[in-house]
């Protein structure tokens, strides 16, 4: 009996062992598994109880407050709250004095209970902020922070899109950033930003007018400004790199044009335009002259242009301007674009990696001819196309499902799978599909009797053709792959570990199969990699 509790001992004293406790660390790849180690013995629960608990996420609607919290709070340095109300923070949060991060989402609570945990916070360094508050006024939150938290890296607002809680003042927001100088990333939501100056101070312009801080990433969404602000905004932030305007009713081209200047380190720019956007394109200055301009050029490595106010025209520019930096396109909803503003961008982009083609005009006529037609197919790596060439694809109806596969659809598919075997540094593709499952199981890999270029074999350069990670496919709702097209299916994509379709696509014994491969499902997702 001795000799097995030494065997025993020496078995608990070997996985004591520093290196056996970070050889083991490498294979706990979620927190159940590293809630189950901490169970084994002391030195694990020692080793691994601070990462148990240093990212928590609690929904009111779901979660109790766990009977712990108390006793491990300390250890919490991320925190998201999904539906909190003033009760639930009030048990919450005091155990959690040390948070780096605080996620509030869809929050109910009121500023004067959350506004001394955010001082509190503020004081021990809090980092990054997210509210996603449904309560609290935009023109009462703004100011506390700036009083505060000093020390914030990353701040995320948005408000309820009402019009007596989302007014803001831009001299409130000039000072939040004056009082945060660590603050890289801001984003805005659902808030009106207005130029009301302050009667009681005289000489305010003069001091906000000397602010400059360190922002990095500016992200506006549904943000209503008039040029002016916009432009105040963009001059005290010389350093930023990023830049993403949603739906923004007041704003004009002549706010877009100074970007450069203003921002001569920007490269990544996302515009979603309104009506008054859309109407100031072609006035002076006009979004063509902004990729036009000799003095303080654009050089941009991610370019976003939403919705159909961007044309072949405009898309021409942009590729003769941007050919040696551009690495992101996306063009998904510009409807006025063709095969003609892309086959600019795929003869000058040679960088390009990633093009979102989904919901403009552009035909198959693109897929064909050599690969070199295409200047960027050895860096692709991300493309979607779908509804490229294809009619009434992905439709709940029975008709649609048999358009789906009317042979000119079948030629588009062909057409297109033809050009995916030519790229192969892609790794994620969104298409719609039409055709048999046989087709789509045999997957795009080039093999030697692949016909590749105006129906012969050509020599194409990466001859395995891509090796996926993500696929999305569309508009085979009703059929299901299985038996030998399943075998065949994750033979042709052995690399694979995301897979989004339509309902219906896969039964479950099959759903359970690509799990045991470790391919994630999803059914009725949309294009998930951005």
């Amino acid at each position: 009996m001795s000799s097995i509790l030494n065997n025993d001992n020496k078995a608990v004293r070997t996985l004591d062992l520093p290196e056996m406790v970070d050889a083991i660390a490498l294979h706990l790849k979620s927190k159940s598994a590293i809630a189950a180690a901490c169970c084994v013995c002391r030195a694990w629960r020692v080793a691994w109880t601070p990462v148990l608990w240093r990212i928590l996420r609690l929904d009111r609607k779901v979660d109790a407050v766990p009977a712990s919290l108390y006793l491990q709070g300390s250890r919490i340095k991320e925190l998201t709250l999904d539906h909190p109300t003033d009760d639930y923070l009030a048990l919450v949060l005091p155990h959690c004095r040390d948070l780096q991060g605080l996620s509030l989402c869809c929050t109910k609570a009121s500023l004067s209970v959350l506004s001394p945990f955010l001082v509190d916070l503020g004081t021990r360094g809090l980092r990054r902020l997210e509210i996603d508050t449904l309560a609290i006024h935009a023109a009462a939150l703004v100011p506390v922070l700036a009083d505060h938290c000093h020390s914030l890296e990353i701040l995320c607002l948005q408000f309820p899109f009402r019009e007596d809680r989302s007014k803001l003042r831009l001299q409130d927001m000039l000072r939040l950033l004056e009082a945060c100088p660590h603050l890289r990333e801001m984003e805005l939501s659902s808030v009106e930003i207005r130029d009301d100056p302050d009667p009681d101070d005289p000489n305010q312009e003069q001091k906000l007018s000397t602010i400059q801080t360190r922002l990095k990433i500016l992200v506006l969404d549904s943000v209503c400004l008039t040029d002016t602000v916009f432009l105040a905004l963009l001059e005290r932030c010389p350093m930023l790199t990023t830049i993403s305007v949603g739906y923004s009713p007041a704003l004009t081209s002549a706010a877009i044009y100074p970007i450069p200047e203003l921002c001569p380190m920007v490269e990544n720019l996302t515009l979603m335009p309104t009506d008054s956007l859309h109407n100031s394109f072609f006035a002076t200055p006009s979004f063509e002259e902004l990729f036009e301009r000799t003095d303080s050029p654009l050089q941009l490595q991610h370019l976003s242009l939403g919705l159909g106010a961007f044309d072949d025209r405009m898309i021409t520019q942009v590729a003769l301007s941007q050919n040696s930096t551009l690495r992101t396109l996306d063009l998904r909803d510009c409807r006025n674009v063709s095969d003609a503003g892309i086959e600019a961008v795929l003869r000058h982009c040679s960088h390009l990696e990633s093009l979102l083609l989904f919901g403009t005009s552009v035909t198959t006529a693109i897929m064909a001819g050599p690969q070199e037609r295409w200047a960027c197919f050895n860096t692709l790596r991300d493309l979607d196309v779908r509804q490229v060439g294809m009619t009434d694809i992905g439709f709940r109806h029975p008709r649609a499902i048999t358009n789906a596969m009317s042979p000119g659809n079948s030629d588009a598919f062909a057409a297109i799978r033809r050009r995916v075997q030519m790229l192969p540094q892609l790794r994620r593709l969104a298409i719609n599909f039409s055709g048999s499952i046989e087709e789509l199981a045999r997957g795009f890999s080039l093999d030697s009797g692949s016909q590749v270029a105006n129906g012969s074999t050509a020599q194409v350069i990466g001859e395995s053709g891509p090796r996926l990670v993500t696929l999305n496919v569309r508009g085979m709702e009703g059929q299901a792959i299985q038996g030998d097209d399943m075998d065949a299916f994750l033979k042709n994509y052995s690399f694979l570990k995301r897979l989004v379709v339509d309902q219906g696509f896969f039964c479950g014994g099959m759903i359970r199969r690509l799990h045991t491969e470790g391919i994630l499902y999803v059914a009725g997702g949309s294009c998930l990699w951005h």
